[in-house]
């Protein structure tokens, strides 16, 4: 039996590069939406500081996870992130708790 992983991952934009990044993002989404073992890839931008972006993602598994991390879409991200981003990316992991909406 696999465990579904959701991942919740926030992106500070450097001053300017706002637009750049929601830009570079909705790329991800677009490609990472295709991969075996995705079940939703969305991305956020905070109401209170258009700078903050977060990327709610759920994968049936931690593997299926794995396999997205060395796709080579997240390898150019990677690469293009210190030119867009002014904090490490944080990455938060969890489980759901209890049955989910009908």
């Amino acid at each position: 039996m696999t465990t579904p992983l959701t991942i919740i991952a926030t992106l500070h934009a450097l001053p300017g590069k706002e637009a750049d990044l929601e830009r570079r993002m909705l790329e991800m989404v677009e490609d990472t939406r295709k991969e075996e073992g995705c079940i939703d890839y969305d991305l956020h931008r905070s109401h209170e500081d258009p700078a903050v972006y977060v990327m709610i993602e759920n994968w049936v598994d931690a593997a299926a996870l794995d396999r997205h991390f060395a796709t080579p879409h997240m390898q150019r991200l990677v690469a293009d992130l210190p030119d867009l981003v002014a904090d490490r990316v944080t990455i938060q992991k969890f489980a759901r708790v209890g049955p989910p909406a009908a």
